[in-house]
Protein backbone atom coordinates (compact mmCIF):
# COMPACT_ATOMS: atom_id res chain seq x y z
CA UNK A 1 0.00 0.00 0.00
CA UNK A 2 2.83 2.42 0.80
CA UNK A 3 4.42 1.59 -2.52
CA UNK A 4 1.29 2.81 -4.30
CA UNK A 5 1.59 6.18 -2.53
CA UNK A 6 5.19 6.87 -3.54
CA UNK A 7 5.56 9.81 -5.93
CA UNK A 8 7.68 8.85 -8.92
CA UNK A 9 8.62 10.84 -11.99
CA UNK A 10 7.51 9.82 -15.45
CA UNK A 11 10.16 8.03 -17.46
CA UNK A 12 11.30 9.68 -20.67
CA UNK A 13 9.95 6.89 -22.87
CA UNK A 14 6.45 7.44 -21.49
CA UNK A 15 6.32 11.23 -21.96
CA UNK A 16 4.74 11.27 -25.42
CA UNK A 17 1.88 8.90 -24.56
CA UNK A 18 1.35 10.66 -21.23
CA UNK A 19 1.19 14.07 -22.95
CA UNK A 20 -1.47 12.70 -25.33
CA UNK A 21 -3.58 11.39 -22.42
CA UNK A 22 -3.27 14.71 -20.56
CA UNK A 23 -4.32 16.63 -23.70
CA UNK A 24 -7.33 14.36 -24.25
CA UNK A 25 -8.32 14.72 -20.59
CA UNK A 26 -8.16 18.51 -20.87
CA UNK A 27 -10.24 18.50 -24.07
CA UNK A 28 -12.79 16.18 -22.43
CA UNK A 29 -13.14 18.39 -19.34
CA UNK A 30 -13.11 21.69 -21.24
CA UNK A 31 -15.56 20.63 -23.94
CA UNK A 32 -17.94 19.12 -21.36
CA UNK A 33 -17.96 22.33 -19.29
CA UNK A 34 -18.67 24.40 -22.40
CA UNK A 35 -21.45 22.03 -23.44
CA UNK A 36 -23.32 22.02 -20.12
CA UNK A 37 -23.62 25.81 -20.25
CA UNK A 38 -26.05 25.56 -23.17
CA UNK A 39 -27.63 22.09 -23.00
CA UNK A 40 -29.50 20.29 -20.24
CA UNK A 41 -27.93 17.58 -18.11
CA UNK A 42 -30.36 15.06 -19.63
CA UNK A 43 -29.21 15.85 -23.17
CA UNK A 44 -25.56 15.90 -22.10
CA UNK A 45 -25.83 12.43 -20.56
CA UNK A 46 -27.78 11.15 -23.58
CA UNK A 47 -24.96 12.18 -25.91
CA UNK A 48 -22.44 10.72 -23.48
CA UNK A 49 -24.27 7.39 -23.68
CA UNK A 50 -22.60 6.86 -27.07
CA UNK A 51 -19.24 6.44 -25.31
CA UNK A 52 -19.31 2.59 -25.22
CA UNK A 53 -19.99 2.49 -28.96
CA UNK A 54 -17.10 4.87 -29.68
CA UNK A 55 -14.77 2.84 -27.47
CA UNK A 56 -15.68 -0.38 -29.29
CA UNK A 57 -15.17 1.23 -32.70
CA UNK A 58 -11.79 2.65 -31.66
CA UNK A 59 -10.60 -0.69 -30.31
CA UNK A 60 -11.74 -2.37 -33.51
CA UNK A 61 -10.04 0.19 -35.78
CA UNK A 62 -6.86 0.86 -33.81
CA UNK A 63 -6.22 -2.52 -32.21
CA UNK A 64 -8.27 -4.91 -34.38
CA UNK A 65 -9.84 -6.11 -31.13
CA UNK A 66 -13.04 -8.12 -31.53
CA UNK A 67 -15.26 -8.46 -28.46
CA UNK A 68 -17.82 -10.90 -29.80
CA UNK A 69 -21.40 -10.63 -31.03
CA UNK A 70 -22.99 -10.68 -27.55
CA UNK A 71 -20.93 -7.67 -26.44
CA UNK A 72 -21.97 -5.69 -29.49
CA UNK A 73 -25.63 -6.64 -29.05
CA UNK A 74 -25.51 -5.54 -25.40
CA UNK A 75 -24.45 -2.04 -26.51
CA UNK A 76 -27.95 -1.45 -27.92
CA UNK A 77 -29.82 -1.38 -24.56
CA UNK A 78 -26.82 0.21 -22.83
CA UNK A 79 -26.80 3.12 -25.22
CA UNK A 80 -30.57 3.36 -25.54
CA UNK A 81 -31.14 3.42 -21.76
CA UNK A 82 -30.13 7.04 -21.08
CA UNK A 83 -31.90 8.14 -24.28
CA UNK A 84 -35.16 6.57 -23.11
CA UNK A 85 -34.67 8.06 -19.65
CA UNK A 86 -34.15 11.50 -21.20
CA UNK A 87 -37.59 11.30 -22.83
CA UNK A 88 -39.07 11.14 -19.33
CA UNK A 89 -37.58 14.47 -18.28
CA UNK A 90 -39.60 17.68 -18.42
CA UNK A 91 -37.03 19.85 -20.22
CA UNK A 92 -34.29 18.92 -22.66
CA UNK A 93 -32.63 22.18 -23.72
CA UNK A 94 -31.06 21.90 -27.14
CA UNK A 95 -28.18 23.91 -28.54
CA UNK A 96 -26.34 22.91 -31.71
CA UNK A 97 -23.03 24.35 -30.53
CA UNK A 98 -23.42 22.76 -27.09
CA UNK A 99 -24.24 19.40 -28.65
CA UNK A 100 -21.20 19.61 -30.92
CA UNK A 101 -18.96 20.41 -27.96
CA UNK A 102 -20.40 17.39 -26.10
CA UNK A 103 -19.72 15.12 -29.09
CA UNK A 104 -16.13 16.40 -29.10
CA UNK A 105 -15.91 15.64 -25.37
CA UNK A 106 -17.22 12.09 -25.86
CA UNK A 107 -14.81 11.47 -28.74
CA UNK A 108 -11.89 12.70 -26.62
CA UNK A 109 -13.06 10.54 -23.69
CA UNK A 110 -13.24 7.46 -25.92
CA UNK A 111 -9.72 7.93 -27.29
CA UNK A 112 -8.50 8.70 -23.77
CA UNK A 113 -10.02 5.49 -22.37
CA UNK A 114 -8.28 3.35 -24.98
CA UNK A 115 -4.93 5.16 -24.69
CA UNK A 116 -5.17 5.31 -20.88
CA UNK A 117 -5.71 1.56 -20.68
CA UNK A 118 -2.65 0.95 -22.86
CA UNK A 119 -0.54 3.42 -20.84
CA UNK A 120 -1.54 1.92 -17.50
CA UNK A 121 -0.57 -1.57 -18.63
CA UNK A 122 2.88 -0.25 -19.62
CA UNK A 123 3.47 2.14 -16.71
CA UNK A 124 1.99 0.08 -13.86
CA UNK A 125 5.42 -1.38 -13.01
CA UNK A 126 7.20 1.98 -13.22
CA UNK A 127 4.86 4.14 -11.12
CA UNK A 128 1.87 3.76 -8.82
CA UNK A 129 -1.64 5.03 -9.51
CA UNK A 130 -1.22 8.00 -7.15
CA UNK A 131 1.87 9.18 -9.03
CA UNK A 132 0.13 8.65 -12.34
CA UNK A 133 -2.92 10.70 -11.31
CA UNK A 134 -0.80 13.44 -9.74
CA UNK A 135 1.15 14.10 -12.93
CA UNK A 136 -2.00 13.72 -15.02
CA UNK A 137 -3.87 16.37 -13.02
CA UNK A 138 -0.89 18.74 -13.04
CA UNK A 139 -0.48 18.28 -16.79
CA UNK A 140 -4.17 18.97 -17.32
CA UNK A 141 -3.85 22.15 -15.24
CA UNK A 142 -1.02 23.31 -17.48
CA UNK A 143 -3.40 23.09 -20.44
CA UNK A 144 -6.65 24.32 -18.89
CA UNK A 145 -5.00 27.14 -16.90
CA UNK A 146 -3.87 29.17 -19.93
CA UNK A 147 -7.15 28.29 -21.68
CA UNK A 148 -9.16 29.90 -18.85
CA UNK A 149 -6.96 33.01 -19.02
CA UNK A 150 -7.33 33.34 -22.80
CA UNK A 151 -11.13 32.95 -22.84
CA UNK A 152 -11.55 35.29 -19.85
CA UNK A 153 -13.00 32.79 -17.37
CA UNK A 154 -10.05 33.20 -15.02
CA UNK A 155 -10.64 36.95 -14.64
CA UNK A 156 -14.41 36.58 -14.27
CA UNK A 157 -13.95 34.86 -10.89
CA UNK A 158 -13.43 38.22 -9.15
CA UNK A 159 -16.86 39.36 -10.40
CA UNK A 160 -18.56 36.18 -9.19
CA UNK A 161 -21.49 37.05 -6.91
CA UNK A 162 -20.61 34.29 -4.40
CA UNK A 163 -16.86 34.87 -4.39
CA UNK A 164 -16.94 35.70 -0.65
CA UNK A 165 -19.30 32.86 0.26
CA UNK A 166 -17.15 30.28 2.08
CA UNK A 167 -19.96 27.75 2.09
CA UNK A 168 -20.13 27.87 -1.69
CA UNK A 169 -16.37 27.39 -1.99
CA UNK A 170 -16.64 24.45 0.41
CA UNK A 171 -19.12 22.81 -1.96
CA UNK A 172 -16.76 23.43 -4.90
CA UNK A 173 -13.87 21.86 -2.97
CA UNK A 174 -16.04 18.87 -2.03
CA UNK A 175 -17.03 18.36 -5.68
CA UNK A 176 -13.36 18.59 -6.68
CA UNK A 177 -12.43 15.94 -4.12
CA UNK A 178 -15.19 13.67 -5.40
CA UNK A 179 -13.90 14.22 -8.93
CA UNK A 180 -10.43 13.19 -7.81
CA UNK A 181 -11.83 10.10 -6.11
CA UNK A 182 -13.71 9.18 -9.29
CA UNK A 183 -10.55 9.68 -11.37
CA UNK A 184 -8.64 7.37 -9.03
CA UNK A 185 -11.39 4.75 -9.19
CA UNK A 186 -11.50 5.01 -13.00
CA UNK A 187 -7.75 4.52 -13.24
CA UNK A 188 -7.89 1.52 -10.92
CA UNK A 189 -10.68 -0.05 -12.99
CA UNK A 190 -8.60 0.33 -16.17
CA UNK A 191 -5.74 -1.36 -14.38
CA UNK A 192 -7.74 -4.59 -14.18
CA UNK A 193 -10.49 -4.27 -16.82
CA UNK A 194 -10.70 -3.08 -20.42
CA UNK A 195 -12.16 0.29 -21.58
CA UNK A 196 -15.46 -1.18 -22.80
CA UNK A 197 -16.16 -2.57 -19.31
CA UNK A 198 -15.61 0.87 -17.79
CA UNK A 199 -17.72 2.65 -20.42
CA UNK A 200 -20.56 0.16 -19.95
CA UNK A 201 -20.47 0.52 -16.17
CA UNK A 202 -20.69 4.31 -16.52
CA UNK A 203 -24.05 3.98 -18.30
CA UNK A 204 -25.74 3.32 -14.94
CA UNK A 205 -24.36 6.63 -13.66
CA UNK A 206 -25.62 8.39 -16.78
CA UNK A 207 -29.14 6.98 -16.39
CA UNK A 208 -29.21 7.95 -12.71
CA UNK A 209 -28.02 11.47 -13.56
CA UNK A 210 -30.73 11.87 -16.21
CA UNK A 211 -33.46 10.74 -13.80
CA UNK A 212 -32.22 12.89 -10.90
CA UNK A 213 -31.85 15.96 -13.11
Amino acid sequence: MLGEAQIKFIKREHLSSFALIASLTAVDMGATNIAVESISVALQQTIKASLPVMVVLLELCLQQKWHGTMVYMSLIPLTAGPVIAAFGTDVVDFSLSGSIWMVIAVAAAAVKSVKLYQAIQVMRKDMGMVSFLLWLELSTLVILGPWSVINGEFWSVRDYSLVDDYGHWAVICAVSLLGGLRAFATTMVLRYADPISLASANVLIQMSTVVLS
